[in-house]
């Protein structure tokens, strides 16, 4: 399930974004291994308002477009399966308010063994090829043994692309600058981003490497465009290199980490001792 590439990859792409998003993704895991995934994500009604139009605009005479929604609940059912073995649908509802609309879903599983949250935009299971230094293919995994203070081990994503030296750019390919009223235009237009994966554990945690812990709540990602001000330059760190493909999880965490407001996990490998 494409949970990261909803805040993380748009993040790191918001030049291609046309509107603020704000995504909130909590996994809370209970001593037995089993829980649930909360996924709240909405968007500007501005931004639905354009994409309305857009609709109208290329419908034929006779067509009647529907209202754009990001609440498709057969759509969200059907995700589960991209979660993992044995993930399952359990509601999703509306969310709207004066300037936000979008929706809240609920999953549910049995093993958090056999859950991933890929950014690849479809299935990425558990048994794919993992090492030590973090999954391969850009997905949140995880490992659980139980017991009297079970362990909860998060395995965060590395990059599997072989690093690439950059070209020197041509004085025919570089673009050009913007103007300070355009950087402006388009920092206004970027207000109200924010993404964040939380992991919780219920029950009192005993020990963890966690870079942000709170009681029993483990921040892998919290990015708050509001948060750090909102300035064009600070855009611009999120590109990485000015290349043409979104960054992976890994390079975007390099990207991120020096980032005022922003908090991200800088270990390869989290584990998480608690309590019942």
């Amino acid at each position: 399930m494409a949970f990261i590439s909803r805040y993380l990859v748009l993040a790191a792409c918001l030049a291609a974004i046309s509107g603020c998003f704000q995504v909130e993704t909590t996994v809370r895991v209970n001593p037995d291994g089993s829980g649930t995934i909360e996924e709240r994500m909405l968007l500007s009604r501005k931004v639905i308002s354009q994409f309305d139009e857009m609709a109208r605009a290329f419908a034929g005479p006779d067509e009647k477009p529907k209202p754009f929604t990001l609440h498709e609940q057969e759509k969200l059912r059907k995700r589960a399966a991209d979660i993992g073995p044995g993930v399952s649908f359990v509601e999703s509802s509306a969310i709207e308010d004066e300037a936000y609309t979008g929706y809240r879903a609920i999953y549910s599983f049995a093993d958090i063994n056999k859950v991933r949250l890929s950014s690849q935009g479809g299935e990425a299971m558990a048994g794919k090829e993992e090492k030590q230094a973090g999954t391969v293919d850009d997905a949140v995994a995880f490992r659980f043994d139980s017991g009297p203070e079970p362990r909860l081990n998060i395995i965060m994503p590395r990059s599997g692309k072989p690093a690439q030296a950059s070209e020197p750019k041509g004085k025919d390919s570089e673009e050009p600058a913007l103007t300070p009223e355009q950087k402006q235009a388009f920092a206004e237009m970027m207000k109200g981003l924010h993404f964040s994966l939380v992991v919780e554990v219920r029950g009192t945690v005993v020990k963890t490497n966690a870079t942000h812990v709170a009681g029993n709540r483990i921040t892998l990602f919290d990015f708050d465009l509001d948060r750090m001000g909102g300035s064009f330059e600070d855009l611009g760190k999120l590109q990485a290199g000015g290349g043409s493909q979104p960054p992976t999880f890994a390079e975007a965490r390099d990207l991120l980490k020096n980032l005022p407001g922003v908090k991200i996990e800088l270990n390869d490998r989290v584990e998480v001792r608690f309590r019942k």
